[in-house]
């Protein structure tokens, strides 16, 4: 259990009540399988974005298959993101977003 709503405990599920869907390593073989999670609904500051593909780098090869014994499993690799350039964001978010975009 989680957070408390009215002094009652929330299931993790109820907490984060959005579904995800991701490929997943499990354990160090490599293997990546399909994996469901849930995470927190989108709140002021945040942007959503419809994302069409997403690459892997060598980092992510060497996380999923814990060469720097930090990986806490599961774990969902990659962090290159293709989506369409027909958002609309705000002059701060896209800013921000530009920033991130090229650091990546």
């Amino acid at each position: 259990m989680a957070a408390k709503e009215n002094g009652k405990k929330v299931s993790p599920e109820e907490e984060h009540p959005r579904k995800a869907f991701g490929l997943a390593a499990k354990d160090s073989s490599g293997a990546l399988s399909p994996f469901t999670f849930s995470r927190r609904n989108n709140g002021d500051d945040d942007v959503t974005i419809k994302i069409l593909y997403c690459g892997i780098c060598h980092t992510d090869l060497h996380s999923v298959k814990n060469e720097w014994k930090n990986t806490i499993y599961p774990i969902v690799p990659g962090y290159v993101l293709i989506f369409p350039r027909k958002y609309t964001l705000n002059r701060e978010i896209y800013s921000i977003f530009m920033i991130l975009y090229y650091v990546i």
